[in-house]
């Protein structure tokens, strides 16, 4: 499954900003994948959500797990000014 791709889809619904988006896989090893989202410092508020909504949700639906593959995806969000 290519989940950066599964990433960049969900934000682009949310951001204003789609031409400032940059995803990035860190670590991927057996049991766990690391991907950073990088975006602008004006969307940032709005990919979090109220309470953390928005961004608890994109975890939750990365993280829905196949019966092939077993891996935990943890996202991490960075802000860059414009």
């Amino acid at each position: 499954m290519n989940y950066i791709n599964t990433v960049k889809i969900l934000i682009i619904l949310i951001v204003k900003d789609i031409n400032n988006i940059q995803i990035r896989m860190l670590n991927e090893n057996d049991n766990e994948l690391e991907i950073i989202i990088m975006i602008s410092d004006s969307d940032l508020a709005r990919l979090i959500g109220k309470k953390r909504l928005i961004i608890d949700s994109i975890r939750r639906l990365v993280n829905v797990k196949t019966p092939r593959e077993q891996k935990r995806i943890k996202l991490s969000l960075e802000a860059f000014n414009e």
